[in-house]
């Protein structure tokens, strides 16, 4: 079986839960013999395979120039991507990982996988320029994609709900398979790992943690104002507060409140923060934070939970569905049941121990073997 998978979200030079998901599952379809992959991207430049892949004869990148492509595929012309692939390396399946615009013929499966709908129910939380081009354009590309698909992968049941709440008529060809969390995070940071993040990056010994792009839906305002009032009322409060991720739309806003608070200095940003250095972040919080007003799936919660960090975390959207019984749910609207629960937390050595363990075991029944297989299994019985 040959499988065209598209590739475009890993030619962003920051990689977020798209790409994550395309990459892990890339690696894991790898041991499936009879299995070879075809990507696709517009400008592969400085995409570099996989180091499991480098060197396995059953893969071939092809590069295409975007901008005449592009055009044609937004007007639903030339070229077909089967067309554009050709000869020996014509798919039996193409599967696009984030609805994006694409053409193929009807001699070739298709697959698409969707993340979330967020525009749906949170226009509020786009730019004026993306509502217009989330509730025009992306929103009919959605439809189109589930009237012609072969097979759309939902992430979560929270997706395929809505989904279905979008088109009713998908549920036949609507599956739900759960994206893994990189082994990484199990594992023990290196105490070389640790020194370096603490030194580069300026931070405590401990800390309180939240990641995730810097935009009104992951609803960092909360944080903030959790924060100041947890150092008002408990003056020996003794935990920072560290959000780590990149600044999206809305970040200004976010800088302006901070640069107010009273004690600004005790809550630092991490923009960026290299890959290797990731499972030290989160083993040295004391709690996670996630408070959110809608995920998708939320991949910082499960890898926090793969860490042995106790989470707190919104109860909306997936986010129950993930955590199971693992992390304490709370509403992203209540600030006040945030600061208490922190608090109370932070004072129950026993009761962050449990929490954590019980995180561990969950974010343990989630992995990227699981996903890949599943993913492949529908492409063979389809």
């Amino acid at each position: 079986m040959r499988l065209a998978i598209d590739v475009r979200c890993l030619q962003d030079q920051y990689w977020t839960g798209v790409a994550n998901y395309t990459w892990n599952n890339i690696k894991a379809l790898a041991r499936y013999k009879d299995l070879s992959q075809v990507f696709y991207g517009n400008n592969l430049k400085g995409v570099k395979l996989p180091p499991e892949l480098e060197n396995w004869g059953r893969v071939v990148v092809r590069r295409w120039p975007n901008k005449l492509q592009d055009l044609g595929w937004r007007l639903n012309m030339w070229p077909s991507l089967d067309k554009l692939l050709g000869g020996s390396n014509k798919p039996d399946w193409l599967w696009i990982p984030n609805p994006n615009f694409f053409r193929a013929s009807t001699n070739i499966k298709t697959a698409l996988t969707i993340h979330d709908l967020s525009f749906l129910h949170f226009p509020e939380f786009f730019t004026f320029k993306k509502r217009i081009w989330y509730l025009n354009f992306v929103k009919t590309l959605v439809k189109k994609h589930l009237r012609n698909m072969n097979l759309v992968l939902a992430v979560s049941e929270n997706t395929r709900r809505d989904i279905l709440e979008l088109d009713g008529a998908a549920e036949s060809k609507v599956r739900v398979v759960y994206p893994g969390v990189d082994d990484v995070f199990f594992n023990k940071a290196s105490t070389q790992d640790i020194e370096r993040l603490r030194r580069d990056f300026n931070l405590p010994a401990k800390y309180l943690l939240s990641v995730g792009t810097l935009e009104p839906r992951k609803n960092h305002l909360l944080l903030l104002k959790m924060y100041s009032e947890l150092t008002n009322r408990f003056p020996d409060w003794d935990l920072d507060l560290v959000i780590a991720g990149p600044y999206g739309w809305g970040a200004k806003n976010l800088i302006k409140y901070w640069h107010n608070l009273r004690n600004r200095d005790r809550v630092h940003f991490l923009a960026y923060l290299p890959a290797h250095l990731q499972p030290a972040l989160y083993q040295q919080a004391s709690i996670f934070l996630y408070p959110s007003y809608y995920e998708g799936f939320g991949f910082p919660v499960l890898e926090a939970m793969a860490s042995k960090v106790p989470c707190l975390v919104s109860n909306v959207s997936s986010l129950p569905e993930l955590v199971g019984g693992g992390a304490i749910l709370l509403s992203p609207w209540e600030m006040s049941s945030w600061v208490e629960s922190v608090y109370n937390l932070r004072q129950n050595d026993t009761k962050r121990k449990v929490l954590a363990q019980a995180g561990q075991a969950r974010a343990r029944r989630f992995s990227w073997a699981a996903s890949a297989g599943q993913i492949y299994n529908l492409f063979k019985e389809l």
